[in-house]
């Protein structure tokens, strides 16, 4: 079961090491703060598919967001996407992928097609409504297509 993941279809998208060490120092003065009251809400707009609650508790977590764990993830987000791209992957296992509209608006629906080409003829690929968050407003759909995915097994 794959939840609004990154597709392994996605262009290098390396940003530079020193990008994250600033927003370390910015968290660690309060700037972030600041800044993500100001930056949150225009990326996190309803017309995106996120709910005002969303967008608070966003904000809230950025607040706390940069540590080395997540500086390091990030650092190594395209080298985790390459490895992965060379990775073979068995057709024989079922895989569903559940994918808010709003991403497929925003990522573009070609790379989630051919990240379900690369994983073979038995995934699917299911839109619904909502943001990345899918996982707060879907529990329910989550659960049916997981029970659904375990019967196939």
């Amino acid at each position: 079961m794959m939840l609004d993941t990154t597709s392994s279809a996605v262009a290098d998208t390396r940003v530079p090491a020193v990008v994250y060490r600033l927003s370390r120092a910015l968290q660690a003065t309060g700037v972030s703060r600041v800044v993500n009251r100001l930056v949150v809400p225009r990326l996190l707009r309803e017309d995106r598919g996120f709910t005002a609650q969303e967008t608070r508790d966003f904000r809230v977590f950025m607040n706390q967001l940069r540590n080395e764990t997540i500086i390091d993830r990030n650092l190594r987000f395209a080298d985790n996407v390459d490895e992965v791209m060379r990775l073979p992957f068995p057709g024989t296992i079922p895989v569903r992928m559940i994918f808010p509209r709003s991403t497929l608006k925003r990522v573009g629906e070609p790379h989630q097609r051919e990240h379900l080409r690369r994983l073979g003829p038995n995934a699917r690929l299911e839109v619904v409504e909502g943001s990345h968050f899918v996982h707060h407003t879907h529990a329910e759909r989550i659960l049916d297509a997981t029970i659904e995915l375990l019967e196939l097994a």
